[in-house]
């Protein structure tokens, strides 16, 4: 498949083995136009959504919260319906979009935000670590805390 005919380009998505692997896009801002269950915000230009790529022990980490999300709530018939594209997509989840900063810190938005700030903590806040972040997302703090002792070995790379 050619980069012109990748449907996920609109997006900012490129081609990427290693992100493809773990089910998440890199995408070019945080209003994507497909309906990412997790994505990850990297941009070329600078603008006030100016994300850098993160490491790729980061974007293990992140992936983890991905799968986590997608173990608890999808059947396995669902799921078995996402993989046939390179991405998990669901038009009734509400997409989580994070964020690394230039200076190093993160934040993340939901899709349906309709007011405030685009991503929380912005750019001008005080860097928030990628444990942080993800710890403040998920709405169910026993069940995260329950997924990343049991994947302790993906998230020691990225505690603070």
């Amino acid at each position: 498949m050619s980069t012109a005919d990748w449907p996920y380009a609109a997006d900012g998505a490129e081609r990427d083995e290693f992100t493809e692997s773990l089910r998440l896009p890199l995408i070019g801002d945080p209003y994507p136009s497909r309906c990412y269950i997790t994505a990850v915000i990297v941009s070329v230009e600078p603008h006030l959504w100016h994300g850098v790529r993160p490491t790729d022990d980061e974007l293990r980490a992140v992936a983890s919260f991905h799968d986590e999300y997608v173990a608890y709530w999808y059947r396995e018939s669902w799921k078995a319906k996402m993989r046939e594209k390179p991405f998990d997509l669901d038009c009734a989840a509400n997409g989580r979009f994070l964020i690394k900063y230039p200076h190093g810190g993160w934040g993340y938005r939901h899709r349906s935000w309709q007011t405030g700030p685009c991503l929380v903590p912005s750019v001008r806040d005080a860097p928030s670590d990628l444990m942080t972040v993800l710890a403040r997302e998920h709405v169910i703090e026993s069940r995260w805390d329950e997924w990343v002792s049991a994947h302790a070995d993906v998230f020691a790379a990225v505690r603070p």
